[in-house]
């Protein structure tokens, strides 16, 4: 399987003619933009927050299991997971044994945790009487300057 999300690019076996790696252009501000923001996970989230938010937003009472702050941070905590998985699994390539891209996989979990801290849900409900840390303006503002900035952040050179 190719390895889709891959920024970095891995140089070609020996096999490969020569051309391929001298026409090797770096990748664009707008290529790392699409791979390394996870929208995919942002999306499970989102199911999860309709979800979340029709349980307890509705009245129903915590249940014996979740309360809601408890099923926001497992929810979050769950789709974080998802992200280095998925990520992981998408920027490695096992026919060439190469190992996941980690710094892109870390960049894109600190892009999914700005989106989530953007969405408010969990920060607005933190567990262990943390209570309310989140601000509508920073997350706006976060969210804004991560999605601009982050791509920026890792500009790989060719293995």
């Amino acid at each position: 399987m190719t390895s889709v999300f891959r920024i970095q690019r891995v140089r070609p076996a020996a096999d490969i003619l020569a051309e391929e790696e001298a026409s090797y252009e770096p990748p664009t501000y707008a290529e790392k933009l699409v791979k390394l923001i996870p929208t995919e996970v942002v999306a499970l989230y989102l199911v999860g927050q309709s979800a979340i938010n029709q349980h307890f937003g509705s009245g129903s009472p915590a249940d014996d299991f979740f309360t809601a702050p408890w099923a926001w941070s497992s929810w979050s905590l769950i789709c974080l997971a998802g992200v280095f998985a998925l990520r992981a699994y998408l920027t490695r390539d096992r026919e060439r044994n190469i190992e996941a891209e980690w710094p892109a996989v870390a960049i894109s979990a600190l892009a999914f945790v700005i989106w989530v801290y953007a969405f408010g849900d969990v920060f607005k409900n933190m567990p262990m009487g943390i209570g309310d840390i989140h601000s509508p303006l920073l997350g706006t503002l976060l969210l804004a300057a991560g999605n601009f900035f982050l791509p920026l952040l890792y500009n790989p050179d060719p293995i």
